[in-house]
């Protein structure tokens, strides 16, 4: 059941992957070793060896993770231009509502634990001479309550009024930072805890309203 599950688990980022993953597919190979014999045809002959080379972004950064090493990297946010940093990697996570890799990391000469995007970093490098200094780093206390990737320690209370058609969207299930929700006549009412970015925005949350059309 381990082995299925871990299979089930990489073959959904497999799929997200933004580029074929030479190192998914490996994984995937050793992973079907461990199925049982009539599982481990049907996935072997699920895979496709990627051709050429593939992006070992996602390789060195988990390395340098594993082995306390700095990495120097280039980092490009939307609309702005590429900045090189040296960083100290933290942690590594799974946005829950896209599936991307995220990397938590403190730049050089920074206090502060930062979240990078992996598909904005265009190259990365390990800076194997060098050994990171131990982080303070709690991934429940930063990303307890977080909608994607935002988490931390400010919040702001939210009080949504959800339309009676939307009620069997929103009613049956417990949403991240989830406060109290009940019937509120024929409308669904759920108050939750929404984290703050550095704005004091709750912008995982706003764009997740947004997309309710039928939230009041």
């Amino acid at each position: 059941m381990r082995a299925v599950i871990h299979h089930a688990l990489l073959r959904l980022l497999h799929h997200h992957a933004p580029t074929p993953s030479r190192l998914y597919h490996e994984t995937l190979l050793e992973l079907g070793g461990q199925l049982p014999a009539r599982l481990r045809e049907v996935s072997l002959r699920s895979l496709t060896l990627p051709a050429g080379d593939t992006p070992r972004t996602l390789e060195t950064l988990a390395a340098a993770w594993c082995w306390g090493e700095p990495v120097r990297f280039r980092y490009q946010k939307p609309g702005q231009a590429p900045t090189t940093s040296e960083a100290d990697v933290v942690f590594m996570e799974i946005n829950r509502t896209n599936l991307d890799w995220y990397v938590f990391a403190r730049r050089r000469g920074e206090q502060q634990v930062k979240t990078f995007h992996l598909l904005r970093v265009l190259d990365v490098t390990r800076l194997t001479t060098e050994t990171s200094p131990e982080i303070a780093f709690d991934p429940r206390r930063e990303l307890d309550g977080a909608w994607g990737i935002i988490g931390g320690r400010q919040h702001c209370e939210v009080a949504l009024r959800f339309a009676p058609e939307a009620v069997p969207y929103v009613a049956h299930r417990v949403w991240p930072g989830q406060v109290t929700g009940e019937m509120d006549g024929a409308h669904y009412l759920l108050r939750l805890k929404a984290p703050l970015n550095r704005e004091h925005l709750s912008v995982e949350v706003m764009v997740w309203i947004r997309s309710c059309r039928s939230a009041t």
